[in-house]
């Protein structure tokens, strides 16, 4: 780097602070300490109970498959994405919602035999996809009961509409296109399951969040009398997963490959020994050879040996 190039540098990172606040580099010190903290992640109302609700949902949504709510049956959602959009900004405005968006295409049954289904709009060949958070898909599905309120805030409405998932099944299906069917865009569904076990089932034991645990007991009915699903939530991992080990199966160990002999064995035992070995010069591996038949008694001189040169 030539001495030029240096001096650019150094004139740059000398007035880091001048655009914001016409100060030098030595001068960052009047900023005071505040100026080195990073702004914390907006919370809204509810807390962090709300938000780790709100990241569960999510989580339940997963790419790929397609969902049916319980409050809307008739309407299939496909979740096309569900991971932060590249470019959102963690904004705090007072009342703002602050549910993250996915990429959500709405499916329906389709007429005829078979468990297929199309899309809901079918003006154009593509699949039309809408950015919803999970509070936005039941205001989309018509999700009734929240009572009108002109001084809501809308990050209060989103709570309350998020809490509704509590009361809710969620349906996943495996997806399939067929492509021999008349529409563009047709799927086939299989492997029903509940989503919320599918998610629980499908972390490993090591990775399940205190939300999914407790979630497990409320599904099941194994909270207490007074016990709601943020008390639950609220106690130790720990706990959570003593109180909700009986509800995933145990996981089963891998077999552990058979052990190895010393020696080198050669062929079947078993089967060299129902078999007698050839009579020859060599050593022997199987059952010892049937003695061979004494010769017949002759007239000659035999040299003691079993083949005789005897006169017959």
């Amino acid at each position: 780097m030539s001495n030029l190039q240096l001096n650019g540098i150094r004139s740059r990172s000398s007035y880091v602070y001048r655009e914001r606040f016409n100060l030098a580099a030595h001068q960052g010190h009047v900023l005071g300490d505040e100026a080195l903290v990073a702004p914390a992640a907006p919370v809204g109302p509810g807390g962090l109970f709300a938000v780790a609700w709100r990241n569960y949902i999510r989580a339940v949504f997963k790419k790929g498959y397609m969902y049916k709510v319980s409050c809307k049956p008739s309407v299939i959602l496909y979740i096309a994405e569900n991971k932060t959009l590249a470019g959102k900004e963690d904004r705090s405005y007072e009342g703002e919602a602050l549910g993250r968006k996915m990429a959500v295409v709405f499916f329906e049954d389709m007429p005829g035999p078979g468990n297929l289904v199309r899309r809901m709009q079918r003006e154009t060949m593509g699949m039309q996809q809408v950015l919803l958070s999970v509070a936005e898909v039941l205001q989309t599905l018509g999700m009734h009961g929240i009572p009108a309120d002109p001084d809501r805030t809308a990050a209060q409405m989103e709570q309350l509409l998020e809490g509704q998932y509590e009361h809710l099944d969620l349906t996943r299906f495996k997806c399939s296109e067929e492509p021999a069917a008349p529409e563009a865009h047709v799927f086939s569904l299989s492997e029903e399951q509940h989503a919320e076990t599918a998610l629980a089932l499908e972390v490993p034991a090591g990775d399940r969040t205190k939300m999914i645990l407790a979630r497990s007991l409320q599904r099941h009915d194994e909270l207490g009398p007074e016990e709601t699903l943020q008390a639950a939530w609220g106690e130790s991992l720990v706990t959570l997963r003593a109180r909700s080990g009986h509800l995933f199966p145990v996981p089963v160990a891998p077999a552990a490959p058979p052990a190895r002999g010393r020696g080198r064995g050669r062929g079947d035992g078993v089967a060299a020994a129902a078999t007698a070995a050839p009579a020859g010069r060599g050593r022997g591996r199987g059952a010892p050879a049937a003695p061979a038949p004494a010769p017949a008694p002759g007239r000659g001189r035999g040299k003691g040996r079993a083949r005789g040169r005897g006169r017959g």
